[in-house]
């Protein structure tokens, strides 16, 4: 099942089960939301369009190594570029997952018992785990259900990567006084902020932050609004552990905008997350 296509008259939802369940279009009324200028990372090493986080965040700091390494082609090419993770931001981006199709919705799974070119996703990720993903597209948007169970502390999240236009954008979201730059925890400046406090970042600014979003009845909201769409991310968990991570590298076409099910997604904390996320145009 290489694409599930979920769509109805004004949203379209591309998957690849096979490529990481990586949301490979998403568009309104012919408007595409995930960023076709980044499909060249996705081909390279299975970043780029929609490409999920988890089990872990990022790099290991301990790496298992991995049997049969030339059957993975995309490792040669990052150790190329000096990167020695073979896997970053986890497994679930690059495994081929297990997908049931209905008319509206799709279902899924991946286990770390899962084998993948000769090697379980256990011992590629370094410990075992059972992740579920479902998507269902909605009349104005597609809601999504993400969970893992796993046998050490683990994340899981969504690094979409958001089509900026040229005249920019702003996120705007409701957050705690501080932001995660790096390992290090700060005062977020006034420059991210609108006069009430909130966050108003400016979606042209080279970024790679992560902020603690405040709940309003159970929920978290970011906004995300450019000129061609305004897109509202609206996301739960089943823990107090949720943050969402902004990323744009310098002059980037895209902007990622990714909740995730840990408020420092380097150092989890629980071995149960879940993140259930409506993704809606306004």
């Amino acid at each position: 099942m290489e694409k599930v296509i979920l769509k109805n008259s004004k949203v379209e939802a591309v998957f690849s089960p096979l490529q990481g369940m990586n949301l490979t279009g998403f568009a309104k009324n012919n408007i595409a939301i995930i960023d076709p200028k980044t499909e060249p990372l996705f081909e390279e090493r299975f970043a780029g369009l929609g490409s999920l986080i988890g089990p872990h965040f990022y790099h290991r700091a301990q790496i298992p190594s991995v049997p049969f390494e030339e059957r993975f082609p995309h490792i040669a090419k990052v150790k190329a570029k000096g990167t020695q993770e073979p896997f970053s931001h986890g497994i679930a981006r690059y495994a081929p997952w297990k997908a049931e199709v209905s008319k509206n919705s799709l279902k899924a799974s991946l286990c770390g018992s899962d084998l993948w070119n000769g090697s379980s996703l256990a011992s590629l990720e370094g410990f075992d785990f059972e992740m579920c993903f479902s998507a269902e597209v909605l009349p104005n948007g597609i809601a999504l259900d993400y969970s893992v169970r796993s046998d050490k502390p683990s994340v899981i999240g969504l690094h979409y990567y958001y089509a900026l236009p040229a005249s920019g954008g702003t996120v705007k979201a409701h957050v705690e006084n501080s932001y995660r730059v790096q390992d290090s925890w700060k005062a977020i400046p006034a420059s991210f902020l609108d006069s009430e406090g909130n966050l108003l970042f400016d979606a042209k600014q080279e970024a790679d932050f992560g902020f603690i979003p405040k709940a309003k009845d159970g929920f978290f909201e970011v906004l995300y609004e450019n000129a061609l769409y305004i897109l509202k991310i609206r996301f739960q968990t089943e823990s107090e552990e949720a943050s969402f991570q902004i990323y744009r590298p310098k002059n980037a076409s895209y902007i990622c905008i990714e909740p995730l099910s840990a408020k420092d997604p380097k150092k989890p904390i629980l071995r149960v997350g879940r993140l259930k996320v409506l993704l809606e145009f306004l």
